[in-house]
């Protein structure tokens, strides 16, 4: 439960990045395995482009920003 959070932030994140890049499919695929981490529904199987980026930008207001994490021995 603890690493739920984290997982979703790097699932939204690099989501962004390959929708940035036109990789909807892929995007798609990291979104669906975030949005149920938070709570949400995943997108819709035949969701379009600018669906996946509202579900993204949905879940980063909800993550906040990108941030590293304190680990020991770091």
């Amino acid at each position: 439960p603890e690493s739920r959070r984290p997982v979703a932030q790097s699932a939204t994140v690099f989501a962004e990045r390959l929708l940035e890049r036109g990789e909807s499919e892929e995007a798609h695929k990291l979104l669906a395995e975030a949005a149920p981490l938070l709570g949400r529904e995943p997108p819709a199987p035949d969701a379009n482009v600018a669906a996946l980026l509202e579900l993204a930008a949905q879940l980063r207001r909800e993550l906040g920003d990108a941030r590293p994490l304190v680990r020991p021995g770091r």
